[in-house]
């Protein structure tokens, strides 16, 4: 695996799991589990903190448009497009669909299809990187982010006026936050007073259940979140951190088709009621991670053999 930020890999580890293993988790448990609004709002603050890990590490070099392109899609194109079909043949999404969310264009011709349409949103975010980006590199830090507000509102106003799907606006300002932040912001964030830490806290729980305040409730779930992995990287030993590090390797994998791995357990153990056993469910899990973690090595290797 290449060199990574841990303090990020924790972060993706943790918001990998409470979709994987939480979220979607809760439509086949036998027990009276509802999704209720912290569940809502906690899934709301994990697809943020994983767009906003998705600005953050491009904003932070130069930028060539066309190897941009080619590395960004190249990355999940060929991964996402074996999931779409997936859900084809079993009926879930029409072929228009397939296309449309492989290119972004479900952004604004719906329907997204459920699960994927995250990674619909972020190559739509790709697309626009380069406008947000371009010639800014050799500016001073402030200039620079000068810049990147005013391109990413002028964007912003031309696909609310497109029709754009109300999850990219809502998911949008998370992507342009990481690019314009620096770990010089995150340290700042991280090394609060625990005064601080614990009103976040606090606020974070009123906020969820305020009704419009969601970009808050977000943001500051992004900001406890980063508190946390923080934490946890600090005390965590060799095998702590390797394990974060698998873990957060087979996220884009464990994403992608953790609804297929459901859906054949589901086949095979399904009770009268629908639901799963719980010792199925515990044991689809662990396939879950264990697969996606062979599957991005194995998708790493042929993409190093034909590049």
């Amino acid at each position: 695996m290449k060199e990574r930020v841990l303090l990020f890999d924790i972060m993706k580890a943790f918001c990998v799991v409470e979709i994987v293993a939480f979220w979607h988790m809760l439509d086949y448990t036998p027990y009276a589990f509802t999704k209720g609004t912290l569940g809502e709002e906690l899934t709301g603050v994990v697809l943020a903190a994983f767009t906003f890990s998705s600005g953050f590490f491009l904003g932070k070099k130069q930028l060539n448009a066309l190897a941009f392109y080619n590395s960004r899609l190249k990355r999940f194109m060929l991964p996402l497009l074996a999931s779409l079909l997936t859900f084809y043949v079993f009926g879930q999404i029409s072929l228009r669909t397939v296309c449309f969310t492989a290119i972004g264009l479900s952004c604004f011709i719906p329907p997204m299809p459920n699960t994927l349409w995250f990674f619909s949103m972020i190559i739509f975010f790709y697309w626009i990187t380069p406008v947000l980006l371009c010639g800014l590199y050799n500016m001073t830090p402030l200039t620079r982010i000068m810049n990147i507000v005013i391109r990413s509102t002028m964007l912003f106003m031309v696909i609310v006026l497109l029709g754009v799907d109300e999850r990219i606006r809502e998911y949008y300002p998370f992507y342009i936050l990481g690019i314009v932040m620096d770990m010089s912001i995150i340290k700042t964030i991280i090394e609060m007073k625990p005064t601080y830490k614990i009103g976040g806290v606090v606020l974070w729980l009123l906020s969820a259940y305020v009704e419009g305040l969601s970009f808050v409730t977000n943001m500051l779930g992004c900001m406890l979140l980063l508190i946390l992995s923080y934490l946890i990287e600090q005390h965590l030993s060799q095998k702590g951190r390797n394990f974060f590090l698998r873990l957060s390797y087979a996220s884009m994998f464990a994403y992608l088709f953790h609804r297929e791995f459901y859906a054949i357990t589901k086949l095979m153990c399904a009770q009268p009621n629908g639901t799963l056993p719980v010792w199925s469910i515990a044991a689809t899990i662990l396939v879950i991670f264990l697969l996606s973690y062979y599957m991005q090595k194995c998708y790493d290797w042929i993409m190093a053999r034909f590049s």
